[in-house]
């Protein structure tokens, strides 16, 4: 019974360690981790039951089959790894997508958030839809996104066209960077502040996010800053300017 419970244990611990890697290829991985302001999750909590025994923790080997039926385990595992690294390869931002199904709605020839709504049922979608005389843009929602402070945010670059024959289009340098008044969180798809930036929609909220944003702005020079603190070099100049 004692070599049965370690067997046992040391399976669950496997599980735990692929499950954990397959959702990790999902959801972004260690970038998404990083955009959270998270460490990356340590695997300590996965010590030796005490035994003695050496754990084998080698992707598809045969050899982990520890009850006997490890061998279909072992192979779905490896397809759907396989499967994740093809769509990664294909469309590299996939795991910013997420797996909760959430879905923004957006009625076109609207300003300032009107009428924006996130929702992750069909049939809600739908019902939205129902009756309704303008046309509406859809869009997958990046169910994680790059956020700061807790906050998701978007950077607003101004454009003007003076001419369409020829194309004349001017660019303001430089763009700001707007937040939402409340901390990213997709466990509240109703709630505006968490998922809307839009300055119109922010200013109505009575309370802040966890960490304080004086007018749910940034300038560029205090978010090129916060990008030179984190990563050590100009990263607006030398990355995202381009």
């Amino acid at each position: 019974d004692v070599k049965f419970n370690k067997k046992k244990q040391k399976r669950r611990r496997k599980t735990k360690r692929k499950t954990k890697e397959l959702m990790e290829m999902t959801q972004g991985g260690d970038d998404y981790s990083a955009a959270k302001g998270e460490g990356s999750v340590s695997d300590s909590e996965e010590e030796s039951d005490g035994g003695g025994d050496s754990e084998d923790e080698s992707d598809g080997e045969e050899g982990d089959d520890i009850d006997g039926d490890g061998d279909g385990e072992d192979a779905l595992y490896r397809m759907v790894k396989a499967v994740l690294k093809r769509l990664k390869k294909k469309f590299p931002q996939s795991g910013l997508t997420g797996t909760q199904n959430i879905w923004i709605l957006k009625p076109a020839g609207m300003s300032r958030g009107r009428g924006i709504t996130v929702v992750n049922n069909l049939v809600e979608i739908l019902d939205q839809l129902k009756g309704k005389d303008n046309q509406y843009v859809i869009q997958k929602y990046i169910e994680y996104p790059l956020v700061i402070l807790k906050r998701k945010f978007d950077i607003r670059q101004w454009v003007l066209v003076t001419d369409w024959n020829p194309l004349t289009i001017w660019v303001y340098e430089e763009p700001y960077v707007r937040f939402g008044a409340e901390d990213y969180n997709t466990n509240n798809l109703s709630n505006r502040f968490s998922h809307l930036t839009n300055n119109s929609v922010a200013k109505y909220c009575g309370k802040s996010g966890s960490e304080h944003i004086d007018g749910n702005m940034w300038d560029l020079e205090t978010f090129t800053n916060y990008l030179h603190d984190l990563k050590g070099y100009d990263v607006w100049n030398k990355e995202l300017k381009k």
